[in-house]
């Protein structure tokens, strides 16, 4: 049986709607996404819990919004996890996904990796290709 990749979504809050969204199309295409909202259980420390989740997840995608780029908090935090993580990968490894959910500028520390669009009619596939294309790249590598 073949391991379903697991995808952390990191995304504002504000974003989650938007966000939901995509989650419920990974699914249904057969990945395995892992967002707060269903991958917390009541009682459970949510920051060891993302923590975890981010560290067991194959790919990341950072939702970008007017709403995330510039704000403090956890995102910040889960995006510089990701990058830590992406540093002991092959530089030809898709990892980290920046993903555009409306027009706005790339942070810095994102602006070195191909973004992805959402708002524009190809991004669903190109999201899907890049998944694809990654998960082959590291399941052919030594």
């Amino acid at each position: 049986m073949k391991k379903k990749p697991i995808i952390f979504l990191s995304y504002a809050h504000s974003d989650q709607d938007a966000v939901k969204r995509i989650y419920e199309k990974l699914m249904s295409e057969g990945y395995a996404p892992w967002m707060d909202q269903y991958g917390i259980l009541p009682g459970e420390n949510w920051e060891r819990s993302i923590h975890v989740a981010i560290n067991k997840a194959d790919f990341i995608l950072v939702f970008l919004s007017d709403h995330s780029i510039n704000r403090r908090g956890f995102l910040q935090r889960e995006i510089r996890e990701a990058l830590n993580i992406w540093q002991t990968m092959l530089m030809d490894d898709i990892y980290l996904i920046p993903v555009r959910l409306s027009p706005c500028t790339v942070p810095d520390e994102l602006s070195s990796f191909q973004w992805v669009d959402m708002f524009d009619r190809t991004g669903w596939n190109k999201l899907k290709s890049a998944i694809e294309i990654g998960s082959k790249r590291r399941k052919n590598s030594p």
